[in-house]
C-alpha cells in the first residue's frame, strides 16, 4: 500500500503548483456561479488576487468568501488522493499556503485587510483538518493478508475423514 519515494522536490513543487490552480480554478468557478445567481459583477484578475474584495459587508465578498471555503473543502478531497501519509498533510498545506501568500504578496501586496486573513485561516484549517482525516482513513484500513487472484480461487477447505484409531 504504502511506497517508499525518493524525496524529489520538483515533483512536490509540480502538485503544489497543480493544486493551487485548481482550488484557485473551482474558486473562480464557484464566485461566477454564484454572482450569475445574485446578478452581481465580477473583475475576475483583480477580484481574485486582491485582498481588498474580501469584506464581510459586500455582496461580492461574501460570494468570494464561500467559494474559496467550498473550494478548499473541494482541494482537500482531492490533495488526500495524492498525499499518501497523514504527517505529509501538514507540511504539504502550510507549502501550499505560503505559496498563496506569495502569490498575493507578488500580485497586490501585502494584504492588509482582516476578511483576507480570515477567511484564508479558516480555509487553511478546514483543509488541515479534513486532508488529515481522510488520509488518516485511509491509513487505518486493514491491509489484505491475503487477495486472491481471481474471484473463484477461493475453495473451501478440504473435509477432514474421520478415522478412528482403535486402541
Amino acid at each position: 500500500m504504502f511506497v517508499i519515494e525518493k524525496f524529489n522536490p520538483y515533483r512536490i513543487f509540480l502538485r503544489i503548483s497543480l493544486f493551487q490552480t485548481v482550488h484557485f480554478l473551482f474558486t473562480i468557478g464557484f464566485s461566477l456561479l454564484f454572482t450569475t445567481i445574485l446578478g452581481a459583477t465580477l473583475k475576475t484578475r483583480q477580484l481574485f488576487f486582491s485582498a481588498d474584495y474580501f469584506q464581510f459587508t459586500t455582496t461580492i465578498g461574501k460570494i468570494l468568501a464561500i467559494s474559496f471555503l467550498i473550494s478548499g473543502i473541494i482541494t482537500a478531497f482531492i490533495i488526500s488522493k495524492f498525499v499518501k501519509r497523514s504527517r505529509k498533510c501538514i507540511d504539504f498545506l502550510i507549502t501550499f499556503y505560503i505559496l498563496n501568500f506569495l502569490i498575493y504578496l507578488i500580485i497586490d501586496g501585502f494584504p492588509s485587510k482582516m476578511g483576507w486573513w480570515v477567511v484564508t485561516t479558516t480555509n487553511q484549517i478546514i483543509m488541515m483538518y479534513l486532508t488529515i482525516k481522510l488520509v488518516r482513513k485511509k491509513e487505518l484500513e486493514e491491509i489484505p493478508i491475503y487477495a486472491p487472484l481471481e474471484e473463484n480461487s477461493i475453495k473451501p477447505p478440504p473435509k477432514k475423514e474421520n478415522i478412528e484409531i482403535f486402541v
